[in-house]
């Protein structure tokens, strides 16, 4: 997998199960969620599966569904922001200023592909409309994103010259 050299963070979250390439592969999958897609994983990637007629007969083979797939994105979101908190307190006593700038672009690029993901969550919420449990914890993974996006752009504020 590609490395980001500017990640000042080794391995993003280990105890996620998700290394730094998958947080941000998966961010940028969610985001490009339309209305009526339905998802896939595999070896911890997400995956938009192509629409066709079988689909739901290989859905059901390889037991995926609709709460395995929210689970899954949750899991995604919460590796999102662990990497943003093991970001930010590895480098709370460090002064110098390419670790700043290094931090903040990784926060940055979080905090946008965090940002971008609602609107396939939106979609994805479209998808599975008939059902109030899968809309409700899509709308509380959209809320704890919306309040991280904020903190963020807060924080880079503050820390930008």
């Amino acid at each position: 997998m590609l490395r980001d050299e500017d990640c000042p963070v080794e391995d993003a979250a280990p105890e996620t199960g998700f290394d730094h390439d998958e947080i941000f592969i998966n961010l940028k999958v969610i985001s490009r969620i339309k209305p009526g897609d339905k998802i896939s994983v595999r070896d911890n990637l997400i995956n938009i599966a192509p629409k066709y007629f079988l689909q739901g007969a290989v859905r059901w083979l390889y037991q995926e569904d609709r709460m395995k797939s929210v689970s899954f994105i949750v899991r995604v979101v919460d590796a999102a922001f662990s990497l943003n908190e093991k970001t930010l307190m590895s480098h709370e006593d460090r002064q110098a200023p390419n670790t700043s700038e290094s931090r903040n672009h990784t926060i940055l690029r979080l905090t946008n592909e965090l940002d971008r993901c609602i609107e396939g969550l939106n979609n994805m919420k479209q998808t599975y409309a008939d059902d109030r449990l899968v809309e409700c914890r899509i709308d509380y993974v959209i809320d704890q994103i919306k309040i991280r996006v904020n903190n963020n752009s807060k924080l880079l504020e503050i820390s930008s010259p």
